[in-house]
């Protein structure tokens, strides 16, 4: 997977998932339960993508080599 990061946007309100030592994190500054970035697993990201899309957000990807 070349993805290195996503970000996402509605309205003002801009963040990030990156993919940190094969690991990814939403890096929302809005989590709150845990607050700070949250771990995403492989398996779950393509649905939590899919569910930004949902509540209107616009996501965009990054890639790396």
């Amino acid at each position: 997977m070349k993805e290195q990061a996503y970000i996402g946007n509605k309205g003002n309100h801009w963040f990030g998932i990156r993919r940190v030592g094969g690991v990814w994190y939403n890096l929302n500054s809005t989590n709150i339960v845990p607050p700070g970035p949250q771990f995403i697993t492989d398996s779950y990201l393509n649905m939590f993508l899919l569910s930004l899309e949902g509540q209107g957000f616009t996501v965009w990807t990054l890639r790396g080599g």
